[in-house]
């Protein structure tokens, strides 16, 4: 039979049981159970999923937490402002998450999933190891507005780093030294000869980078001029840039800009000023105490000049294989020939040398062969005798036929040196 009573005050000296452990009071070890008739803690409530609420309409329901003294903290929960709040007693709110997810520290009104203001102009989230190894990593502001990621701000190790990582790989890293390293981690990327690629910026301020394709590619958008420009203390000595569109040019400033433009439309090298733009007859390659070795060139040199008579197209110099024909000869005879080429214009130089004897030439009818280019029957010659004699005038009786060199005449003679010029077809 069941029994309604009212009762204004109760003392039970005993445990309390409410419908089994729907509510348990532990006398002995002033405990109380909910959901649970062997309750482990002072209040402990189980069951499935089980949920304790404060239902308030109004007002800052709360759940405090203190030692008994002056220290408290509390979480609250603003019905008017629909936060959850983590209050330290006498000093307000350190935490908030309001109803849409954001997480404000620091703040009552975070503007994002987590927001941190600090005091001072100072925000900081600090991540070290372990209690043993405390480096006093953050990322944070200081002044407002710096934001400073630090690694190792205690120093206490001595290789730590900053590393940025992508799809579990890493992509960048900034060093202990102050080396800036993409896509590597090797500080000596000149010394890769076939694999090893990257982007290195030293603390010391050169660059260097290595690939297996392009190194580096420097866009210059709309209008032409200097691509990169080259200081020394401070000062501009060089630069690289574009004029006409597409012409590429090296220039230097100087007080007299000069520099070299590469024309490609016109398979050409120009000299230039120091914007690109040609230089005429006013840059010399070269001086009197700077000199190139050699000049290399398939067509000729026009010089003093821009016209056809100033077109030195030929400069040869060689040797050739004088022939005799008809020249009487005693004792052992050799036949020596030099020649330079200009132009057109041949100059050339025969030896004759008898070791033991003498030659003797038939002026119009001695003849030597083999002269290195076909004669159009212009020229002249000088005779000059170093042992002997000569007869008749050699210089008035020479003459060019073809390759064929028709000589003057002289007798009894050791030694014989003949120079002529003649022009070539």
């Amino acid at each position: 039979m069941t029994r309604a009573r009212d009762l204004a005050d109760g003392t039970f000296a005993n445990d309390l049981t409410v419908d089994t452990n729907t509510l348990y009071v532990d006398s002995t070890n002033n405990r109380v159970g909910i959901g649970n008739a062997a309750p482990g803690n002072l209040l402990e409530i189980s069951g499935s999923s089980p949920i304790l609420e404060i239902n308030s309409t109004a007002g800052v329901p709360e759940l405090q937490f203190s030692d008994g003294g002056v220290d408290e903290f509390s979480i609250q929960y603003d019905t008017g402002g629909n936060a959850l709040r983590f209050v330290e007693g006498g000093v307000g709110a350190h935490m908030v998450i309001k109803d849409g997810g954001n997480v404000g520290i620091g703040t009552s009104s975070p503007s994002e999933q987590i927001n941190l203001v600090g005091a001072s102009g100072t925000s900081k989230i600090r991540f070290d190891g372990d209690s043993g190894n405390l480096q006093n990593n953050f990322i944070g502001i200081t002044g407002y507005d710096d934001l400073i990621i630090a690694s190792d701000e205690a120093n206490t190790g001595t290789a730590s780093t900053i590393q940025f990582r992508v799809d579990g790989s890493e992509r960048l890293r900034l060093d202990a030294s102050g080396n800036l390293l993409v896509g590597t981690t090797d500080t000596a990327l000149y010394n890769n000869s076939t694999t090893g690629t990257g982007f290195h910026v030293a603390p010391s301020g050169w660059i260097e980078t290595a690939a297996t394709g392009t190194n580096a590619i420097f866009n210059k958008l709309s209008s032409d001029g200097t691509i990169a420009e080259f200081r020394k203390d401070g000062s501009t000595v060089g630069s690289i840039g574009v004029a006409s569109g597409d012409r590429l040019y090296i220039a230097a400033p100087d007080s007299s800009p000069t520099g070299l433009v590469i024309d490609g439309d016109n398979a050409r090298i120009n000299p230039s000023n120091g914007t690109g733009a040609d230089r005429d007859a006013a840059v010399n390659l070269g001086h009197s105490g700077a000199r190139f070795a050699n000049l290399y060139l398939s067509g000729g040199a026009y010089l003093g000049g821009t016209g056809s008579a100033n077109h030195l197209d030929d400069y040869e110099e060689g040797t050739w294989t004088p022939t005799p024909i008809s020249l009487t000869t005693s004792g052992t005879v050799t036949y020596t020939g030099t020649y330079t080429k200009i132009g057109r214009f041949v100059f050339g130089l025969l030896t004759v040398s008898s070791s033991g004897g003498t030659t003797t030439a038939t002026a119009d009818t001695t003849r030597f062969s083999g002269l290195p280019f076909t004669s159009d029957s212009i020229g002249g010659m000088g005779l000059s005798v170093i042992t002997g004699t000569t007869t008749g005038t050699a210089a008035g009786q020479v003459a060019f036929s073809g390759t064929t060199l028709i000589t003057g005449g002289w007798s009894a003679a050791a030694n014989i040196r003949m120079s002529f010029w003649y022009t070539a077809t």
